[in-house]
């Protein structure tokens, strides 16, 4: 399984143990990051000397976020940079789940929290150990769903287009597979004369 993780660099200081364990439950449970840059991150807290190469940390955003299975956002410090990646990653219809400390604010104000999502999962912690136990709940439910579909053995070039074309067509991975099997069924003549002596 893999997983995308983001949390904002603003007041960073603050809140960076609880960003890290997040990333420690997902490590825990053994998901793949296609990117999270907590780890790795130091600065003072209100220093604005960090350069972003904005196009180009885009792309790759919205490609890791394309190739993820799982999505985890921390919006407890309100974030531009979160709420568009959060809704770019309902919108490919990802199992996204999004994490508030309650003593911050209430997750009922937010404003996705009206969104009736099926993809959407929000969850308010006030502890580090919330943290680690509704991200683990959140893998381990996705994992079950995720195993109780088609496992299959892609090599490197097929894997690669599926991530491509899902990011560019704007289509989940598992949707662009079904319209692939789709297309071969519907142009395979052998298979629809077996189906027809079949009726």
């Amino acid at each position: 399984m893999k997983a995308y993780f983001l949390a904002p660099q603003k007041d960073f200081t603050r809140f960076h143990n609880f960003y890290r364990a997040a990333i420690g439950a997902l490590s825990e449970a053994k998901v793949d990051f296609t990117d999270e840059w907590i780890c790795g991150y130091e600065r003072e807290d209100g220093d604005d000397s960090v350069v972003v190469e904005s196009a180009k940390y885009y792309q790759e955003s919205m490609k890791d976020i394309a190739r993820s299975d799982i999505v985890v956002f921390d919006a407890t410090v309100s974030s531009m940079s979160v709420g568009h990646q959060m809704t770019y990653s309902l919108y490919l219809q990802k199992p996204t789940l999004l994490l508030v400390n309650g003593k911050v604010k209430p997750a009922n104000d937010l404003f996705v929290a009206g969104s009736q999502s099926p993809f959407l999962t929000i969850k308010t912690y006030e502890t580090e150990a919330d943290i680690k136990a509704i991200v683990k709940d959140f893998v381990k439910k996705n994992d079950e769903t995720l195993a109780t579909r088609l496992n299959l053995a892609l090599n490197e070039s097929q894997s690669r287009y599926i991530a491509w074309a899902s990011f560019a067509n704007k289509k989940t991975k598992t949707k662009v597979v079904q319209d692939a099997i789709d297309n071969a069924m519907y142009s395979d003549d052998q298979y629809r004369e077996w189906m027809q002596n079949k009726v």
